[in-house]
């Protein structure tokens, strides 16, 4: 009976603490292969700027609109992420574009860094991780003079979920 209980016990451990491979991530990959600067329209106030990107087949459109524009937010080490945000709204957000607004204001030393979060994929797609939900993170910096986009770079990095 103790080692019928015991194996009961360690059955129990391993169920309720859930591992594997991290098949969200390390098999997938990263979230988008190429993100390529768009129109922009300056109408004096808000300068609209569309971004294209190319991402993964394997996620779908819900995914996609279920992004937002970081405000304040900790990564898991503690440091903090914090950007123009202030200064922008993202207009819509699909599979292939964002459209984001972004006031004069941001652009006070000629350039913006929008970052964009983006839900854990698990919720979305069939793929497991251990520990809680992931978050993935665009971060777009943007340099626009006389409705042109003269400057653009992006980099994609995530962030996983603790235990």
């Amino acid at each position: 009976m103790r080692q019928l209980l015991g194996g009961s016990l360690l059955l129990l451990f391993f169920t309720a603490c859930p591992g594997g491979p991290d098949t969200c991530n390390e098999i997938l990959g990263d979230t988008f292969f190429d993100v390529l600067p768009g129109l922009v329209r300056d109408d004096g106030g808000e300068v609209t700027v569309s971004v294209h990107l190319v991402a993964l087949d394997t996620l779908p459109e819900l995914y996609f609109s279920e992004a937002a524009i970081v405000r304040n937010e900790a990564l898991p080490g503690g440091e903090m992420i914090s950007n123009d945000a202030a200064f922008t709204t993202l207009a819509l957000s699909q599979k292939d574009s964002l459209v984001l607004r972004i006031a004069p204001a941001a652009f006070a030393d000629g350039q913006a860094e929008v970052v964009v979060r983006y839900p854990d994929r698990r919720s979305f797609i069939d793929c497991s991780h251990p520990g809680s939900g992931d978050r993935y993170f665009l971060l777009l910096r943007l340099k626009v003079e006389a409705a042109t986009i003269t400057g653009f770079s992006w980099e994609e990095f995530y962030a996983a979920g603790g235990f």
